[in-house]
């Protein structure tokens, strides 16, 4: 596999990684929920995309240990809900912890596939502002749905205050798929330009 296949097929498995990571469709089952798109399989495909472009990046290696992490995590996350078990409540710390490392995670990959733009793309200075723009975005939102649902688990249930931060949760999380849609497109343009760059040509 040369370098162009690298990038296409690693940025490819990345985009589709947010798809799992912030679309999810649950089902009932036994009167427990469980995602038919578990976030786990979004982490599995960014450990691919990882594995395929860290030579490329050598900072993407420095990002396995915590997608490794992440992703066990989810996966227990899902298998405890077809349990009727929810791990956020059981494991409050952990989850905090989790919750501040996969911050951390999509910011620096995000960070990293903008360098890829800059060295790969470096006729369209505009992708690499565009995959910036959006990995800020991106963490601003994470960091206030954080904020949100700690908030949400200790102000009393049934009062004005209660109703006004589940309508502002909701908000949140309607702008976050928003943002997960352009995270999407602008790492299809960044494929769609390294395919373009480097047509006919064997790095």
């Amino acid at each position: 596999m040369n370098k162009t296949d690298r990038l296409y097929i690693g940025i490819t498995r990345a985009a589709w990684g947010y798809f799992f990571l912030y679309f999810n469709v649950d089902i009932n089952m036994g009167g427990n929920t469980v995602g038919l798109l578990p976030a786990f399989v979004g982490m599995a495909l960014f450990l691919s995309a990882i594995e395929l472009l860290k030579e490329e990046r050598r900072n993407l290696a420095l990002l396995r240990p915590f997608a490794v992490a992440l992703l066990v995590w989810y996966l227990a996350g899902w298998a405890a809900d077809i349990f009727g078990v929810s791990l956020d409540t059981r494991l409050p710390v952990i989850s905090l912890l989790t919750s501040l490392a996969g911050m951390y995670f999509q910011f620096q990959l995000m960070t990293d596939f903008a360098a890829l733009a800059r060295i790969y793309v470096p006729d369209n200075p505009d992708l690499e502002r565009r995959l910036l723009r959006w990995r800020t975005i991106q963490t601003v939102m994470l960091t206030i749905l954080t904020v949100l649902v700690y908030v949400f688990d200790i102000v009393p249930e049934g009062g004005y205050g209660n109703l006004v931060l589940m309508y502002t949760m909701l908000g949140a999380g309607i702008i976050q798929i928003i943002v997960g849609i352009c995270l999407m497109a602008a790492l299809f343009a960044l494929r769609r330009a390294i395919g373009t760059e480097n047509t006919g040509t064997e790095q």
